[in-house]
């Protein structure tokens, strides 16, 4: 959670300060270089500009809806195409609002299936998904492969020649 993140970011700083603080004095009872507590000083407020940056980040990406990076969407690919009974997919679309997480994507499935059988192999993708994002909230439409009348959804074939 970004809460505890913020606050391990918190506790490591005062460590940090506490640490320098007795390295400072340490130094300046060894007669010591007067420089090293400037030093310190500079060390520590570094690494504390650095963790309220990468706490600040995270959370300004959780309050943007943004798009699963690239090994997040391949995950999402691999269980699609694991599925055997579908003839393709397409329009995934990926978003992190927050906490939530949307999975949207179109499947093609053979036109002489029932609905139920259709249903039944969309409810298996998404459980399959729900594995690996189990607070994800997925919406799976079905298309008929094969409908050459619907130029919104080109074939997977026509995709993945546009990627090469």
């Amino acid at each position: 959670s970004l809460a505890v993140e913020g606050d391990h970011a918190h506790y490591a700083g005062d460590l940090w300060i506490n640490i320098g603080v007795l390295i400072a004095l340490y130094v300046d009872q060894q007669n010591g270089p007067e420089w090293i507590d400037p030093l310190t000083g500079a060390l520590v407020a570094c690494y504390l500009v650095h963790s309220s940056k990468e706490v600040g980040k995270k959370g300004y990406d959780m309050l943007m809806d943004r798009e699963l990076p690239d090994d997040e969407r391949d995950k999402i690919i691999k269980v699609i195409e694991q599925e055997t009974r579908i003839d393709g997919w397409h329009d995934l679309r990926t978003r992190r609002s927050g906490m939530r997480l949307f999975i949207d994507m179109d499947i093609e499935i053979n036109p002489d299936f029932t609905l139920q059988k259709a249903h039944d192999i969309a409810e298996d993708i998404e459980a399959n998904l729900l594995e690996i994002y189990p607070d994800a909230e997925i919406m799976i439409h079905m298309d008929p492969v094969g409908n050459p009348a619907d130029s919104r959804h080109p074939r997977m074939e026509e995709i993945k020649k546009e990627c090469e």
